[in-house]
């Protein structure tokens, strides 16, 4: 029985790393990757179905491991007695560092999916991050009745300001900041929108 070449899996995914990278998503070749990679297009459909399905086993630790995060803070937050959630609202907030450091943790990762991931699953994903955290903004206010804000523009109007707030963290990210520099950066980010946010939530 012949052996199995135990090389192919990671030559192939450092060559599809190093395409994607290259040209992003939609412009990366499949016959490419197996010509770096020296094996065949037989081989790498042994291993992946699809060229998303490539490109999302880059990615896929890492996104999935930052919105665990996201979920088991929120969970976290909302087992807390109403007055305990209403005081530490902000020091839950400060827990963004481990968010950002998890971001940096996987840098490569996230860049690929914040800059060339248009046409897979992960396109959107940085929206659907906002989502979530503008889902259990809502949530909050909601529950501790903490904004004057008209209902009728209450979702949306949370949901730009988180949207901003990602995206503003993330320019580091884009401009390929170590994370020292990103922290600095980011500290300025929050202390701006944290004032908004306290006039917004009456705390």
């Amino acid at each position: 029985m012949a052996k199995q070449d135990i090389s192919i899996t990671p030559r192939l995914l450092e060559n599809a790393k190093k395409e994607f990278k290259r040209n992003g998503f939609e412009k990366t070749s499949l016959n490419v990757i197996c010509k770096n990679a020296g094996i065949t297009t037989g081989a790498l459909y042994k291993r992946f179905s699809t060229k998303e399905d490539l490109f999302n086993s880059l990615v896929e630790k890492p996104a999935n491991r930052l919105k665990e995060f996201l979920d088991k803070e929120h969970r976290d937050y909302k087992k807390l007695p109403k007055e305990e959630q209403i005081n530490c609202v902000f020091k839950n907030w400060e827990n963004e560092d481990r968010f950002i450091g998890l971001i940096y943790e996987y840098k490569e990762e996230f860049l690929m999916i914040l800059n060339l991931s248009g046409g897979t699953k992960y396109e959107f994903y940085f929206d659907e991050i906002s989502k979530i955290i503008t889902d259990a903004t809502i949530q909050f206010i909601r529950t501790n009745n903490k904004s004057d804000v008209d209902e009728f523009i209450l979702y949306e109007l949370v949901h730009i300001l988180v949207s901003s707030y990602i995206k503003g963290i993330l320019v580091p990210l884009s401009q390929n900041m170590n994370l020292n520099e990103a922290n600095i950066y980011i500290q300025h980010v929050k202390k701006f929108f944290y004032a908004g946010w306290k006039d917004l939530l009456r705390i």
